[in-house]
């Protein structure tokens, strides 16, 4: 924990380093990059993209890359591999942070800064509409990937998700009145596939 949330370098670092999570979707990949990266806003050369991927993290970037993963994480005659994605025991044996210790590992960074509003993003309400060109996922299906890739490591124990319409707080210091709501309709079509089936 930190003192300050808009230490969002250090957050990053800790969610990287401290936290043993096998999920991490949403924006802010600027503060993953190294100040070197056009766009970061790191102040120090720490890559925490390659180190994530050193501790086993499938890193994605838009939409059809979390499709693509959730698909290879899930698939059941799938080995779950060691950090570096191969099935060698061998490699599995040398790396504590592997898949086999800790199950299937995703960090998704959809954007550079915050995601887009969901109302932007979708262009109204409507959940069936286009993503209006977007790369990001939506929180719905963030929340259904997820749900499919924790629940390939479950193993009968369960396990805990997070899941936040962020933007919503946002919205509301802009005064931007449809945010509320629209941060509000993707709640609720997260919780929707996270209380029903999410296949």
């Amino acid at each position: 924990h930190l003192a300050n949330r808009d230490d969002e370098n250090e957050i990053a670092r800790e969610q990287i380093y401290s936290l043993e999570t096998n999920l991490l979707l949403g924006g802010g990949r600027r503060h993953f990059d190294p100040n070197h990266a056009p766009g970061s806003k790191r102040d120090d050369g720490v890559d925490l993209i390659s180190a994530a991927r050193a501790r086993g993290y499938e890193v994605v970037t838009d939409r059809d890359g979390l499709f693509a993963v959730e698909m290879r994480l899930t698939d059941a005659d799938a080995g779950l591999g060691s950090a570096t994605g191969s099935d060698d025991p061998e490699s599995d044996a040398s790396s504590p942070y592997g898949r086999r210790l800790l199950g299937p590992r995703m960090l998704g960074l959809f954007a550079s800064s915050h995601l887009p509003y969901e109302l932007d993003a979708t262009g109204g309400f409507d959940a069936s509409r286009a993503r209006a060109g977007e790369d990001s996922p939506s929180l719905e299906e963030m929340t259904r990937a997820a749900i499919r890739v924790l629940s390939r490591r479950d193993a009968g124990e369960g396990f805990f998700l997070l899941v936040e319409a962020g933007r919503v707080d946002h919205g509301g210091h802009a005064n931007d009145a449809g945010a509320g709501p629209g941060g509000g309709w993707a709640d609720e079509r997260a919780f929707r596939a996270a209380g029903g089936d999410a296949g």
